[in-house]
């Protein structure tokens, strides 16, 4: 970095006067005058202001000290022409253009006599132009700015163009500014290749267009095979010595039990819940099935009407055989009841609790104790949505339990009394009504069948499906009368409750529901 001694310069007779009229700076005693016209930018609407020897500038915090360069003692004058500096008695000039970068964002710092401008490493040492004569004050009020002990002030509003508030716009690949005319072509730094794709092989990635590929090995850390391990209230990871003492999350209180009294379900030290809801209010299910003529009714339920089981001679002797565990029909087809026993020819298994194993005869055993000493909690609600029975529990996860395999037992001996039993025609076939039955298996999880009887006299029937919403999801018609069955499949429907109703001559027969889980 070049240095220029301007020691030479000082005369130390600065008893001139600055004056400025539009563009063209002029000093007393000096016919030679300097037009500022060509530093123009039009773009910068900043302030200098100067506050006993400090400068500052507006927008930016940072302030100059001028009280060292007051002499008072210097009467050269500098001119300027083009970007050439000379000053008067001095033969040598001094080209300023290469220090013309065109960034006008840079800031001039002053540490002790250095003075430094910042983008650039160069430094300018200004102790040599100390001589402590110069008690000149410059000042500003609005647009002019005043020295002391000299009656001519400057006049600076011509510099200010007020139209800092210009704003980029890019048209396609043109961008301008506004408030000027010129513009610039960004078209030049498109290379139209962002349309490459990254790819990775093995542990190898690699981009479209590039013959460079980047190795990942580096990053895999073959540690996510880690098995967790709980010894007592230590809780592990595999390959990783440090361990979690889960002790503080017990809290002891896990020693309730349940009980049940009547219909009121309690759990100790908690709530107690009535489940009179889900029996048929008399406190037992001993209910009775009648039947008169071809009509079967249970208790306090429906009625079934059997008349399309009968073979037309008023008589159904059949006979029932059970030998070991299959059960079989005379002139019918045979059933395995072999699943239903325990290989003893009884079902009586004896459920035994002892501390916190529970055992069931004959069977297997289920440990509660990761259930102890840790529930202070009370059931909160019970409820029954289909075949599903929910339990809540105070601030912990609800419990479901699916009571389907219950009612399908139930509706499979049902369907076998259906079939075992018959009735001699009472009033005739033309008097008898259509029948629609509930489908077997229910639930079913892909296929059931639906038996129907349709009497001689209809002449259109129909049996369609919907959903608990009312939406009708499938419409089947059927074009034969007396018995048929319908084969249906789960295909292309959800798990959950559907219903289907029997139509004939556009009347409704029966609706029943079934369940696919």
């Amino acid at each position: 970095a070049s240095t220029i001694d301007l020691s030479g310069y000082l005369d130390n007779t600065d008893a001139q006067d600055l004056s400025l009229s539009n563009n063209t700076l002029s000093l007393t005693n000096d016919g030679t005058d300097v037009d500022l016209s060509g530093y123009l930018d039009n773009t910068d609407a900043q302030a200098l202001s100067l506050a006993t020897n400090i400068l500052s500038i507006s927008g930016n915090a940072f302030t100059v000290d001028l009280s060292s360069y007051l002499d008072n003692t210097d009467a050269q004058d500098l001119t300027l022409s083009n970007n050439t500096l000379s000053l008067t008695n001095d033969g040598t000039d001094v080209d300023l253009s290469g220090y013309l970068d065109n960034t006008d964002a840079q800031a001039l710092s002053l540490a002790t006599n250095i003075l430094s401008i910042s983008g650039n490493a160069s430094t300018v040492d200004l102790s040599s132009y100390l001589d402590n004569t110069d008690a000149q004050d410059l000042s500003l009020s609005n647009n002019t700015l005043s020295l002391t002990n000299d009656g001519t002030d400057v006049d600076l509003s011509g510099y200010l163009d007020n139209t800092d508030a210009q704003a980029l716009s890019l048209a396609t690949n043109i961008l301008s500014i506004s408030g000027n005319a010129s513009t610039i072509d960004l078209s030049g730094y498109l290379d139209n290749t962002d349309a490459q794709d990254l790819s990775l092989s093995n542990n190898t990635l690699s981009l479209t267009n590039d013959g460079t590929d980047v190795d990942l090995s580096g990053y895999l850390d073959n540690t996510d095979a880690q098995a967790l391990s709980l010894a007592t209230n230590i809780l592990s990871i595999s390959g990783n010595a440090s361990t979690v003492d889960l002790s503080n999350y017990l809290d002891n209180t896990d020693s309730q039990q349940l009980s049940l009294n009547n219909t009121d379900l309690t759990i100790s030290g908690g709530n107690t819940i009535d489940l009179s809801s889900l029996q048929d209010g008399t406190g037992t299910d001993n209910q009775t099935l009648n039947l008169t003529n071809a009509t079967l009714s249970i208790s306090n339920g429906n009625t079934v009407d059997l008349s399309t089981l009968q073979d037309g001679t008023g008589t159904d002797s059949q006979t029932l055989n059970l030998s070991n565990a299959t059960l079989s029909i005379s002139n019918g087809n045979t059933v395995d009841l072999s699943a239903l026993q325990d290989g003893t020819g009884t079902d009586s298994q004896t459920l035994n609790l002892t501390d916190n194993t529970l055992s069931i005869s004959n069977g297997n055993t289920v440990d509660f104790s990761a259930f102890v000493n840790t529930d202070g909690q009370d059931l909160t609600s019970a409820s029954l949505s289909g075949t599903d029975l929910t339990i809540e529990i105070q601030n912990g996860a609800s419990v479901t339990v699916d009571l389907s395999p219950l009612l399908t037992d139930l509706e499979t001996r049902l369907s076998n009394l259906e079939q075992t039993l018959g009735i001699g025609n009472v009033e005739g076939r033309t008097n008898q009504k259509a029948v629609l039955y509930q489908n077997i298996p229910n639930p079913f999880d892909a296929t059931s069948s639906i038996k129907y009887y349709i009497p001689t006299n209809v002449g259109k029937a129909s049996i369609v499906f919907s959903n608990t919403s009312g939406q009708v999801i499938s419409t089947v018609d059927i074009t034969e009368v007396g018995e048929g069955e319908l084969h249906i499949n789960s295909d292309g429907l959800a798990s959950g409750t559907y219903f289907y109703t029997l139509f004939t001559d556009n009347k409704k027969v029966a609706t029943r529901r079934m369940v696919i889980n």
